[in-house]
Order: structure tokens, then C-alpha cells, then sequence
């Protein structure tokens, strides 16, 4: 992967998403076809409401939300939806985007390269109460959870 000429940690965290926090969503299997010019694009509308598994096939969530990076062009972390009931009691957990890999072919839709106990074990939100810009050590707290590379290297 290409490194950006750009080092440290992010500078910003991303603002909440405006009227979507108590959105019902369906828990429902996905047709795997997402929309996109071609087989390296895609929407990233049509990657909301996948499954997220861990690497040995345990459901853990469902993807809500992908923050963005603007300034360096980069999806930074995937935001997966856990428990809860009809929205109620749900949790917010952000997974670094290079702890995830997109398994269309399998049908599994994003495949968590980590345990259960460790996704669990994350830190995470509440939906109505997304963090205020955490701090760089939290970042960086973050992708070692994940045993991955932070997303501005």
C-alpha cells in the first residue's frame, strides 16, 4: 500500500451523522452485488447494512457508517452496529478500515481480521453519543487493538 508523504495522527474526528442515529435498520442478508462502475469502485451507500464477521465466520454487526479522512483521501474507520433491540441499547464500535477485508465472492460481506473477544473488548459509543474528537492516543490506542497499520501511514 502507498505511503502518504503526510505522518502523525489525524488532526480531526468526524461530526455524527445528522437524523440517521436512531434509524431502524433490518437485519437481513444482503445481495452481495454492490452498486459501482466496476469491480475496484463502489458506492460506499451500498456497502451500509452489510454484515460484519469475524475471520471465523461469526456475526458481530452490521456496518452503519464509513468515516472518511477528507484531507488524505482515505477511509479511516468503518462504524459496525452492535446488539441493541429496534435501535434501543445499540453500540458504536469504530473498526480501523485495514482490519476489515470485503468478502463479496463468499457472501459474507466484511470479514473482521480479529476475534470476538477482541471487537468486544474495543472501545466503542453509544449511538446517540459519538465521541468529540478524540485525541491522537486514542487513535493510535485504537489500531494497535487491531494489530493493524494506523490509516495515514
Amino acid at each position: 500500500m502507498r505511503r502518504s508523504a503526510q505522518a502523525g495522527a489525524p488532526s480531526a474526528w468526524f461530526d455524527p451523522p445528522g437524523g440517521r442515529a436512531g434509524a431502524a435498520r433490518p437485519e437481513r442478508r444482503r445481495n452481495l452485488r454492490l452498486a459501482g462502475p466496476g469491480e475496484r469502485l463502489m458506492r460506499a451507500a451500498s456497502l451500509a447494512g452489510l454484515a460484519v464477521v469475524t475471520r471465523a465466520g461469526e456475526s458481530i454487526g452490521t456496518l452503519t457508517e464509513l468515516l472518511l479522512d477528507v484531507s488524505r483521501g482515505r477511509i479511516a474507520y468503518a462504524v459496525v452496529a452492535q446488539g441493541g433491540f429496534m435501535g434501543l441499547g445499540e453500540r458504536m464500535q469504530p473498526i480501523p478500515w485495514r482490519a476489515l477485508t470485503l468478502d463479496v465472492a463468499h457472501g459474507h460481506g466484511l470479514v473482521l481480521d480479529a476475534t470476538r473477544t477482541v471487537f468486544e473488548s474495543a472501545p466503542g459509543f453509544d449511538k446517540d453519543h459519538w465521541p468529540e474528537r478524540p485525541d491522537p492516543a486514542w487513535h493510535h490506542a485504537l489500531h494497535r487493538h487491531y494489530r493493524c497499520p494506523p490509516y495515514w501511514e
